[in-house]
């Protein structure tokens, strides 16, 4: 009988550990730099290398057996393609291709520790592969969310029943969204849930149809029950984090700041856009209005989808719009205006016209 541990019978181990250990730091490492340079996101970068950095610490004199046993010269799998490759469309795409193959070559690394030869512990391996799917769902949702992201720009009408000046709320959307308008915040303070529950899936219906944008207000019940496509925080309500854990990982959070210190708390914590406030003087915000100076450091500090709020209507939408805003959120300047649908039209037109 054959020894288990003569060369021939651990060479073959050691060479599927070899190419299972460049599969999943290629993989991984292909994951980082999505995570570097995509996404520009310091923590999920610093948690890959770690990852990578951590399935490599293998033993040296186990390292050396398997670089001594590689062949990569006369590896029959060099030459094969699969029937029905993997369909690179995307960056989601080269994630998941890239996460399953990271993936599946931890699972081999793991069933070959469980030999007889015992050449090291396949805990690591192990523990490496359950991060790497919280990882790879956590990447697949900042792409998606980055991707919807890029729709926070131009006008961002909010609808609150204390500024509708009598009209219904679903009647005022259908017609701002002819208009143009493509993102609808429904912000109800006072509001039974129930009827709050049944605008926002009016609204939602009808964003939906219209590949408009809706954002619920501070009520994270809301927002999951109407399928919303994000919540919008202020510094009092929930965090992010808790937030995120309960929302779908493609649904977009903001957050309402007031200063450079709070812009940065909220990208670090997760936040997809936020909402710098108030611009200007307004009856909807109880805040003194951080002006135009202020706007602009925050404009600085982050590459964030960025909208200014608070006073913001026709006659100065340009100092919004000059100073780095990607949208403007109004509300009694378009709500309360006897031809709403005109100001908007006017006010996309800024848009359209002067963005950088």
């Amino acid at each position: 009988m054959k020894d288990p541990n003569s060369k021939a019978a651990v060479g073959p181990v050691f060479r599927m550990m070899d190419a299972s250990l460049n599969r999943a730091g290629e993989g991984i490492r292909v994951l980082e730099d999505i995570a570097r340079m995509v996404l520009n996101d310091a923590s999920l970068t610093a948690e890959l290398k770690n990852l990578r950095h951590d399935i490599e610490e293998v033993p040296r004199a186990l390292k050396l057996q398997l670089v001594s046993n590689r062949n990569a010269s006369g590896d029959i799998g060099a030459g094969l393609t699969a029937e029905a490759p993997f369909t690179i469309k995307d960056i989601s795409s080269t994630v998941i291709a890239n996460a399953r193959r990271a993936e599946q070559a931890l699972r081999t690394l793991e069933e070959l520790t469980r030999l007889p030869l015992a050449v090291c512990s396949g805990e690591v391996f192990q523990k490496a592969r359950f991060r790497l799917y919280s990882i790879e769902k956590d990447l697949l949702g900042r792409l998606s969310r980055r991707q919807t992201g890029l729709r926070i720009k131009g006008l961002y009408v909010i609808l609150d029943s204390h500024s509708l000046g009598g009209r219904p709320h679903i009647d005022l959307a259908i017609e701002l969204i002819r208009a143009g308008v493509k993102i609808i915040q429904l912000r109800e303070k006072d509001m039974p849930s129930r009827q709050f529950l049944d605008i926002a899936c009016r609204l939602k219906s009808i964003c939906s149809e219209a590949g408009a944008l809706l954002i619920v207000n501070d009520k994270l019940d809301i927002a999951l029950a109407a399928g919303a496509d994000g919540l919008h925080l202020g510094q009092d309500d929930l965090p992010v984090a808790v937030a995120r854990q309960h929302l779908p990982f493609d649904r977009l959070i903001g957050v309402s700041v007031e200063t450079v210190e709070q812009a940065r708390e909220a990208e670090m914590q997760g936040a997809d856009y936020i909402a710098a406030q108030a611009l200007f003087p307004t009856a909807s915000k109880e805040c003194a209005p951080i002006g135009i100076e202020a706007f602009k450091s925050i404009r600085a500090a982050t590459a964030m989808p960025l909208v200014a709020i608070g006073g913001i209507n026709i006659d100065n939408i340009d100092q919004v719009i000059s100073a780095g805003a990607d949208s403007a959120a109004v509300i009694r300047g378009v709500t309360l205006n006897p031809d709403p649908c005109n100001v908007c039209r006017q006010m996309i037109t800024r848009f359209e016209t002067f963005s950088p």
